[in-house]
């Protein structure tokens, strides 16, 4: 995967106040038709409940450019994404990997703390 295309979004309905976050490296409008087929193969029981459709059977959802985000790899841009996340009032209920430098830092605060 590309990573130098990647767009942080978030996705709105026009007939709620609820707010999803989330990437992509297509276009916005191909991630929305992507949504919108995966959401029919969930209502036909042929995919898993994914938390984003909760908004998206609330009706007309638009996708909006948060930022774009050239990176790396995953980790940056869930890095990135989970600052969204946590900075925002939104349903992602899943949290997004943290960096494995993030995990390392908070394994060792976490030791030494208990060790005082």
């Amino acid at each position: 995967m590309d990573y130098k295309n990647t767009k942080i979004y978030k996705m709105i309905s026009d007939n709620t106040n609820e707010v999803y976050y989330g990437m992509t490296t297509k276009r916005l409008s191909t991630r929305k038709a992507g949504l919108l087929n995966d959401y029919k193969m969930y209502v036909a029981g042929k995919k898993k409940f994914r938390v984003e459709f909760d908004l998206i059977k609330q009706g007309k959802i638009n996708l909006i450019l948060v930022e774009c985000y050239p990176c790396n790899n995953v980790d940056e841009i869930n890095a990135r994404l989970y600052s969204h996340v946590i900075a925002n009032e939104c349903i992602n209920r899943r949290k997004c990997e943290k960096p494995k430098e993030e995990e390392k830092f908070l394994d060792r605060v976490e030791t030494r703390d208990r060790d005082v």
